[in-house]
């Protein structure tokens, strides 16, 4: 059977990452997309010349055209007449000479979905900034949140393309809502995401002043980990990451440490939770203790035991040959049409009924459509219920960006609630309704059957074996209700070499190259030789693996579960997916996430954590810090003209991308000489005047950001909500605009809508005070 998005015709005139994967993931799926570009000494995409280039577009049409020419406009508004998606990013080429603004272009075709990406929004400082991620990073304060994690006194780069990733999967979002609402009115409609607005997925606090560090450092001893995930040096030079939150999890990493007797020690017994000298001594042993075994050692004992999280840094390319990840076919032979064999990044998700292809659909000419109904102010997921059986954060996330979008979601927790509770934020728990049950007891189990039946949707992160022995597995569920999208968000997997291994979020950034890329240029070399340089490395690796993997597997597991969605109102079938947080770490880096013949290597960062070469790099100035990102041959012309004089653009160092490279670091140079007696404010002001990728990066982190945005009156980032203390508070905004997404919800105390949720399946009160009474179900 075909993919989700068969019969779905899109046009791509995106450039830049964000857009390539968001129409990569329609391709991917059974889409038929044609991507409109330019005359090839006409290229302006920055992403163009990147390695995961060639997978992004992989499974589409590409045509090349000049859109300055009528012929060639009139055959792009054709295929516009004939399309149910057009995707556009700010400033591309093919937007930029369509001969149309992009809102009469979606206007004027009362079918047609447009989605427009950009990296700003309508922000009255950055609105129309050029769409690179370091800009982003740097002006929201991402970067220097990342500064005060690295312990600099100073921001330092983000390599990890946060702001990219959450905008394709808002995007990807925002059209299936779409293509959802237009089942009913048969019209399309304009959609929005942007960079920015896509960054609240990978924050937990909200708009805040900051308050410091959430481990503060010990006067005496200085920092340490949290010692359950720890990064530490095997025997043979590698470096294991244990990933233990848990208590049993982290004991059972004692044990094999042979550390086990600290069960019975008055120092140690409440570890994590002791005092300062004794949690440095337990982190020095964890760190000698792993040196005493290779990285093979480890992995065959943890593999094999399967009783305690670990697992190895490595680059992402070479995160491609995880075991797990093969098995799950995060990675595909695919027979590139430029360089031949190739090893590419895999599907989103493992389908079991509408399973994509790699490679291009046929385009339809003359497609009949319904008569186009009236808008209405409904939201667009308005009467879809979801059912969340998770705990924790990367698969609950995905869900509460669904109920942001007007999903119903109730969340079936244990009867104390679920273990993410105790964490110091609410976010996985907005918008939701919560349902305490006991599913172990037969009564409890035919109350999730109940509910499971009336679900368009199920979502779980339970260890492989566990929904089969509780039964609410896809096989139980689906009796009840064969049209249910069912949907397993997990670490590595529901089967394979790795499945039944716990894991949290700094597996994922370390398997699949994040940490390694933020870590800079040489972090996974053997270098330290005494214990204090050991524990160095530890902290710089710790920190740089920080937790948005968690978030991108969320931003993912909505996708998927939308194109789950949209794949039974167009097939007629429920289905079982399942997703992980290795493939949504390998999509966040997959520029690097392919391997051939010739590709050029990995672009790292420096080992200061400045950036990636002299284009795209902060800079310190006479009063701060701004980040400068103008790679692109038109990029460098604006800068020159706005900072330089003609003897820097007429240097011969510097006369094209290729001889830029080569003298990369006097580019530095020269250009830091440029910046250091200039105001950052003044920099940063000149800079968008004419249209330069430049701005200022020390102004505080995202919290304060987000509070400066507030405090400013614009609430593009944050919604003001009830607490669960009687007060007010300020949540995220929705990460889409379109039409009926405005008003998001709270948080959910556990048990909340217990009986409220009883009485909708049709349990009498005095059945419900049974249940009570019982302990088969709990109400708070």
């Amino acid at each position: 059977m075909s993919g989700a998005f068969e019969g779905l015709q899109v046009v791509d005139l995106t450039e830049g990452f964000a857009g390539a994967l968001c129409t990569m993931i329609l391709a991917d799926n059974g889409a038929a997309v044609v991507r409109v570009v330019p005359p090839r000494d006409l290229e302006t995409d920055p992403a163009a010349n990147l390695a995961g280039a060639r997978q992004w577009h992989r499974s589409k049409n590409i045509m090349g055209i000049d859109l300055r020419e009528d012929g060639a406009r009139a055959i792009c508004s054709q295929m516009l007449d004939e399309a149910d998606v057009v995707v556009a990013t700010d400033g591309s080429w093919a937007l930029e000479h369509l001969g149309q603004s992009f809102a009469d272009v979606v206007a004027s075709r009362p079918h047609l979905i447009g989605c427009f990406i950009d990296a700003f929004g309508d922000h009255p400082t950055f609105g129309g900034a050029p769409m690179h991620d370091g800009l982003v990073l740097a002006a929201s304060g991402r970067m220097f949140d990342m500064g005060r994690m690295a312990r600099r006194d100073r921001p330092v780069y983000v390599a990890p393309p946060l702001g990219s990733y959450g905008a394709a999967q808002s995007a990807v979002q925002a059209i299936c809502c779409a293509l959802y609402e237009r089942l009913q009115s048969h019209r399309g409609q304009l959609v929005r995401a942007n960079m920015l607005r896509s960054l609240t997925i990978f924050d937990f606090g909200g708009p805040r002043e900051f308050a410091g560090p959430p481990r503060v450092a010990d006067p005496e001893l200085g920092p340490m980990p949290m010692l359950g995930y720890t990064p530490a040096r095997t025997k043979d030079g590698k470096w294991l990451q244990w990933a233990n939150w848990a208590p049993h999890l982290l004991w059972h990493m004692l044990d094999v440490l042979g550390l086990g007797e600290w069960r019975n020690d008055p120092v140690m017994k409440d570890l994590p939770n002791v005092e300062p000298r004794a949690a440095h001594e337990a982190w020095e042993r964890v760190l000698t203790g792993t040196a005493q075994r290779t990285a093979a050692e480890w992995m065959a004992l943890l593999t094999e035991s399967g009783v305690t999280g670990g697992d190895l840094f490595t680059n992402t390319i070479d995160g491609m040959d995880h075991p797990q990840a093969r098995h799950n076919g995060n990675v595909i032979a695919v027979d590139d049409r430029e360089v031949g064999p190739s090893e590419q990044i895999g599907p989103v998700a493992q389908l079991g009924a509408l399973h994509g292809s790699v490679g291009p659909q046929d385009w339809k000419t003359n497609q009949t459509r319904p008569a186009p109904g009236k808008h209405t102010d409904r939201r667009p997921l308005d009467g879809v219920l979801l059912l969340e059986a998770a705990a924790m954060i990367a698969t609950p996330v995905g869900s509460c960006l669904l109920s942001d979008f007007g999903a119903r979601v109730i969340k079936i927790e244990p009867l104390e609630g679920e273990p993410g509770r105790t964490l110091p934020f609410d976010k996985t728990l907005l918008g939701k309704e919560s349902i305490c049950v006991d599913i172990k007891a037969p009564e409890g189990r035919e109350i999730v059957h109940k509910l499971a039946a009336k679900a368009d949707m199920f979502l779980h992160n339970y260890r492989p074996g566990v929904p089969e022995k509780l039964g609410i597995d896809y096989a139980s569920l689906s009796a009840h209700n064969p049209q249910l999208v069912y949907c397993y968000a997990g670490a590595y997997g529901k089967d394979g070499p790795y499945a039944k291994m716990p894991a949290y979020h700094p597996i994922a950034g370390a398997i699949c190259g994040n940490a390694a890329r933020q870590a800079g240029v040489g972090a996974l070399e053997s270098g330290p030789t005494t214990l204090a340089q050991l524990k160095e490395r530890s902290l710089h690796l710790g920190a740089s693996n920080e937790g948005h993997p968690d978030p991108v597997t969320g931003a993912l597991v909505a996708s998927v579960l939308l194109m789950g969605l949209i794949g039974r109102e167009n097939m007629g079938v429920g289905q079982e997916m399942t997703t992980t947080m290795l493939c949504a770490s390998a999509y966040l880096m997959s520029a690097d996430w392919i391997r051939y013949e010739g590709r050029p290597p990995i672009e790292e960062v420096d080992a200061d954590l400045y950036g990636t070469h002299a284009l795209n790099r902060l800079y310190r100035t006479a009063d701060g810090w701004i980040f400068l990102a103008s790679p692109a041959q038109h990029e460098w012309e604006r800068l020159c003209a706005t900072f330089a004089d003609d003897a820097l653009r007429d240097d011969d160092r510097y006369k094209t991308a290729e001889s830029r490279r080569r003298h990369d670091a006097d580019l530095a140079a020269d250009l830091a000489a440029i910046f250091a007696p200039l105001a950052a404010d003044e920099v940063e002001a000149n800079a968008l005047q004419y249209g330069v990728g430049c701005v200022r990066a020390d102004r505080g982190g995202f919290g304060e950001f987000q509070l400066a945005e507030i405090s400013a009156g614009r609430y593009a980032l944050a919604r003001e909500v009830d607490d669960l203390n009687g007060g007010r508070r300020w949540r995220p905004a929705a990460t889409i605009e379109m039409r009926g997404v405005d008003e998001v919800g709270p948080a959910c105390r556990a048990g909340q809508h217990t009986v409220a949720i009883l009485g909708e399946l049709g349990y009498s009160p005095e059945a419900i005070a049974d249940l009570l009474a019982r302990r088969i179900v709990a109400a708070g």
